[in-house]
């Protein structure tokens, strides 16, 4: 039933673009107000735990404990709801094997994101600690080497992590591009839920824009003040659109099929609303 389909498809648009909002909050109550009006290339160089030079975490400013353990406790809450508006969007009986392929890598990457946002709260932590034991920005032979292995340890873990969000994103973009293949406008006629995900969908895909803009350093170009945000959150903003563009057809697809289905069209349906 297309009516039903819609409703549910617009509840999981919800949920995904809550999810994308919350992390997006969380994303600046982890940065911190030092890290507000900075360009893209700071938050690369010296806030991005798996940065090439994981010793600029030691030095780097970071938000508050207040901040920080708000902005990691977000973190699984939000990646619940991701799951939620993926599964709901993605993962139907029309959509076959596709739709399970890019429910699937959805759910590999959003919660890789949440285990992420969580694990950044040590990053925070371990900058704090040594920032109170050695300050300034030269270490000291006193504390450089136990810092050092630790911060390096860190950042190869969230460098893990990172690899898992990635792999989620591929399997996702495969998954989404072989379901919007599907309903290409010669084959939509015969296809069962080409009307709440059309082929044109894929165009919001998060996966190639954030591979587009983030691993071709696109995005490091970005300048202040709203560049380190817009870096930081890219991810959560694409899948904020992506999100948005689903409910917005689902909905439109609802109300086409209620104007259908009324007697009297779109009269009957002023007098429900």
């Amino acid at each position: 039933d297309i009516l039903s389909r819609s409703t549910l498809s617009i509840w999981a648009g919800l949920c995904g673009m809550a999810g994308a909002s919350l992390m997006l909050i969380a994303d600046v109550l982890l940065y911190g107000s030092d890290c507000h009006g900075q360009p893209a290339s700071v938050y690369f160089d010296s806030v991005d735990p798996s940065t090439k030079d994981p010793y600029l975490l030691l030095t780097s400013p970071m938000a508050s404990s207040v901040h920080v353990t708000t902005g990691g406790i977000i973190g699984p809450v939000s990646g619940l709801l991701y799951v939620i508006g993926g599964a709901g969007v993605l993962l139907r009986p029309e959509h076959g094997a596709p739709g399970v392929a890019a429910a699937l890598g959805h759910c590999l990457a959003t919660i890789g994101a949440a285990c992420y946002h969580t694990a950044f709260v040590y990053t925070a932590l371990i900058s704090a600690a040594y920032q109170a034991i050695c300050p300034g920005d030269v270490p000291t032979a006193d504390c450089r080497g136990g810092f050092e292995d630790l911060v390096a340890s860190h950042a190869a873990y969230m460098g893990h992590l990172k690899r898992i969000i990635k792999l989620g994103s591929i399997v996702s973009t495969v998954g989404l591009f072989s379901l919007c293949a599907s309903h290409w406008p010669s084959a939509a006629r015969r296809s069962v839920g080409a009307s709440l995900l059309p082929w044109w969908v894929v165009v919001f895909a998060p996966g190639p824009w954030l591979l587009a803009v983030r691993e071709t350093g696109l995005l490091r170009a970005l300048p202040a003040p709203c560049g380190l945000v817009v870096a930081g959150g890219s991810f959560n903003i694409c899948f904020f659109v992506f999100f948005l563009v689903v409910t917005l057809r689902a909905a439109r697809s609802r109300r086409r099929t209620r104007i259908k289905r009324a007697p009297n069209g779109r009269k009957s349906i002023a007098k429900d609303t």
